[in-house]
């Protein structure tokens, strides 16, 4: 009876291990695509932590569903009821919480998708660096230290080199496992080709040049081929912006007013999608259009606490106990006040450099305008915000827009510069005339923006200064995304090889890459550029009529006969406020758009907000 009795209990505690066992693989498949989207998007929590904060979030979302329930039930219970109350906190409840939960399990592919298409537009450069450097012999691992050092030019590409050097330098991987590795996690199809076809090369003993010259040639004609994939994709989501909020937004709001005619209560809606709907759904569409974009990771070279640690190289430091170093603290410090007295004796050539700084000074004045004349006005808020608040925001863009137009205009004529001044380097190199001096001959030639910054390298030589100094003082005075990376790639080159022709051919085709996606981007999206500004003419056009002969038919007072009420009483002058108000908003989204359209840059539809803003706000106020 006891072995009969302890065979069952055994029996049963396998039961339970093998349930157990059996629920643990199926949640773990059912969490197996989160563990791949943590690992794709570098974020550094187990599934377990994650999961728990997506429910502990998903529950507090619960709690503030069922506020925002609460505060609505005045508005339900006169509808449906003390029931549709209740009815109400539970759908807000659920609905709160589960939008929570989904959104943050499926942040991480989120992060993983906006990290591929920044690898993919990174990897035709990042690539053509690697070929630079191998001309040279560095092996791959010591080529993959040096990618890895440079995330402010290749992005995530960088971040990916400094995993496997990791995985290479201190846990002991060999670099064909550590290859293989990084490519079964790289949330990039095209990386992991690269990943594993130079894992193939090294493996068989290949040439490594050879290989990476290869993939260099190859990634840049698949550059312009994904761009113009890319392009037709604006096409769509520009007809679909168009026709959503444009379009869409005008049928709601004249839909909305005639329902109001008839039945009091929907103009709260109208206002929900005038100041709610309109600019939530922009923000989300310019994201969307973020996401997608396609630009490569350059940023500006060297910050300056680095480009003072560079100065500072070689001078004797003390030691203060492991402490970081007293004596560079102080430099810095000093390093950082010189730049601010710079600044504040040439004010505008640093607003030149960061258009975005001139906001401290013009946000404030059109704040202080709007102040003033709230004061002094003597109309409605409602009145108030059509004149005095538009003259504000212009006061606050225009001046951005100025600045930031003026420094686009210069980095583009750079840009398109760079392609003939690493050409001509490539041509005086070929005939075996070293680095320096190319840069000496072609300072005393006409190459456009950049000849005087050739001069300057040119005095930085005659000084004593190396040739890969010369070229980061050249990258730092001008600042520029694409200038940083040629730069880059052209100085740790000359420091790896002496093939200098070769590289400055890579550096060139490169730079011409760039300059022809860019180009080709912008008279390709001038359609879409259009395309929103006639929507916008005929929004405003809609609305210009519905307020010239629409408005004045609106009756002033009820309208029934036989005791059948027809039509209800409206506010003309506010619902012409409320259009105005529409006009305005509709304006100032669709420059953002439009900026992000045709130039890849909100910052860049700034313009074009301060014109259709301007559009709307004449045919609002002098022609009606």
């Amino acid at each position: 009876m006891k072995l009969e009795l302890l065979a069952f209990l055994r029996q049963r505690d396998e039961a339970k291990i093998i349930e157990r066992l059996h629920r643990s693989k199926r949640r773990s498949s059912d969490y197996y695509q989160l563990l791949k989207s943590l690992r794709m998007a570098r974020i550094r929590k187990t599934v377990d932590e994650y999961v728990r904060l997506a429910l502990i979030s998903a529950v507090a979302a619960g709690v503030a569903g069922a506020v925002f329930g609460v505060l609505l039930s005045d508005v339900v219970a006169g509808v449906l009821g003390l029931f549709g109350v209740f009815l109400a906190i539970f759908f807000f409840t659920v609905l709160f919480s589960f939008l929570t939960y989904v959104l943050i399990l499926g942040y991480p592919s989120f992060v993983a998708s906006v990290r591929r298409s920044k690898i993919d537009a990174a990897l035709p450069h990042a690539v053509a660096f690697m070929y630079a450097l191998s001309l040279g012999g560095l092996s791959i691992v010591r080529i993959f230290e040096a990618l890895g050092e440079h995330e402010g030019i290749y992005g995530e590409i960088s971040k990916e080199a400094r995993a496997l050097v990791r995985n290479v330098n201190y846990f002991g991987s060999d670099i064909t496992t550590a290859l293989k590795n990084l490519a079964e996690i790289t949330p990039s199809e095209k990386f992991k080709d690269f990943l594993e076809g130079l894992r193939s090369v090294i493996g068989s003993g290949g040439d490594l040049s050879e290989f990476l010259l290869m993939k260099t040639k190859q990634y840049q004609e698949e550059a312009v081929h994904d761009q113009k994939i890319f392009l037709n994709t604006l096409g769509l989501l520009s007809e679909v912006y168009v026709t959503g909020l444009v379009a869409g937004v005008l049928f709601m709001v004249i839909i909305l007013v005639m329902l109001e005619m008839m039945t009091p209560g929907y103009l709260m809606l109208v206002h929900v999608v005038v100041y709610l709907v309109l600019p939530l759904g922009t923000v989300m569409f310019v994201t969307l259009l973020r996401t997608l974009a396609f630009k490569t990771e350059a940023t500006v070279g060297k910050i300056p606490e680095e480009v003072a640690k560079d100065r500072l190289r070689g001078i004797p430091l003390r030691q203060d106990g492991g402490e970081y170093d007293a004596y560079i603290a102080e430099a810095l410090r000093k390093y950082r006040l010189r730049r601010k007295l710079t600044v504040l004796k040439k004010p505008l050539k640093h607003l030149f450099e960061k258009p975005q700084h001139v906001f401290f000074v013009s946000a404030p004045a059109g704040i202080i305008y709007a102040l003033l004349h709230l004061h002094a006005s003597s109309a409605s808020l409602i009145e108030f915000l059509n004149d005095q608040i538009v003259i504000a925001l212009l006061i606050a863009l225009v001046p951005f827009s100025v600045f930031y137009e003026m420094r686009r205009r210069w980095e583009r004529k750079v840009e398109d510069a760079m392609p003939d001044f690493l050409r001509g380097i490539e041509s005086t190199t070929e005939v075996g005339i070293s680095l320096a001096d190319s840069v000496k001959i072609l300072s005393k030639q006409n190459i456009g923006v950049l000849t005087e910054e050739v001069k300057k390298m040119r005095r930085d030589l005659e000084w004593g200064a190396l040739i890969s100094e010369a070229f980061s003082k050249f990258e730092r005075r001008l600042r520029l995304p694409a200038v940083s990376r040629i730069a880059t790639l052209v100085r740790r080159a000359s420091e790896a090889t002496g093939d200098v022709s070769s590289v400055m051919g890579v550096a060139a085709d490169d730079a011409e890459m760039s300059k022809r996606l860019r180009k080709e981007r912008f008279v390709d999206t001038l359609t879409y550029l259009v395309i929103i500004y006639i929507a916008l003419g005929v929004f405003l056009f809609v609305l210009y009529i519905l307020t010239k002969t629409f408005l004045p038919m609106i009756p002033t007072e009820e309208v029934s006969a036989g005791g059948l009420s027809f039509f209800a009483s409206m506010d003309a002058s506010k619902l012409r406020m409320l259009f105005m108000h529409a006009a305005l908003i509709q304006a100032l989204c669709s420059g953002f758009v439009a900026g992000e359209l045709a130039e890849g840059d909100v910052q860049a539809g700034v313009k074009h907000a301060i014109v259709m803003i301007s559009i709307a706000y004449v045919v609002f106020t002098m022609l009606l």
